[in-house]
């Protein structure tokens, strides 16, 4: 098995900000109106943080994806994912040094899966569909400036 990935990105998207994982979709009850006939339903959304947080992973995409075509449908890929974490600003000189140099790891939220299904966002802008993507690799650490720095690979 060949685990190397090509030697020059397809595309990078940087996304400032603090990482941020995808939170699961909300429920509400819409009651109906008895008097016209319309019959109660469940309205289900996606919290307004999480699409705002989409939204600006898709907007840095497209800004990133200038020039170059959407990787199309039964294309694969691979993506290696950096989660640049923000070092707690309580923390000590030391403590803060240790974080920055990688002794330190951040076991904080949130998690790599939760962040990897916020790129749902970068369906239809980036690639036709995540299914396509048969590789990833996914580094969590402590950074100057937090946000995802997302590297995208055609395969052969």
């Amino acid at each position: 098995m060949n685990g190397a990935a090509p030697a020059a990105p397809f595309i990078i998207v940087e996304v400032p900000g603090d990482p941020q994982g995808k939170k699961a979709h909300e429920s509400r009850y819409v009651r109906g109106n008895p008097t016209t006939g319309r019959k109660g339903f469940i309205h289900n959304y996606l919290p307004a943080q999480t699409a705002d947080y989409q939204n600006h992973i898709a907007k840095c995409a497209r800004r990133a994806m200038v020039g170059k075509q959407i990787i199309g449908p039964g294309i694969p890929f691979a993506m290696r994912l950096f989660m640049m974490m923000p070092v707690p600003m309580s923390w000590s000189k030391s403590k803060r040094d240790a974080a920055l140099a990688g002794t330190l790891y951040p076991t904080v939220k949130p998690d790599d899966d939760n962040c990897s299904k916020a790129l749902d966002a970068l369906n239809g802008v980036v690639w036709h569909d995540d299914s396509q993507r048969v590789r990833s690799l996914l580094w969590k650490e402590y950074g100057e400036n937090p946000g995802l720095i997302i590297e995208v690979y055609l395969l052969p």
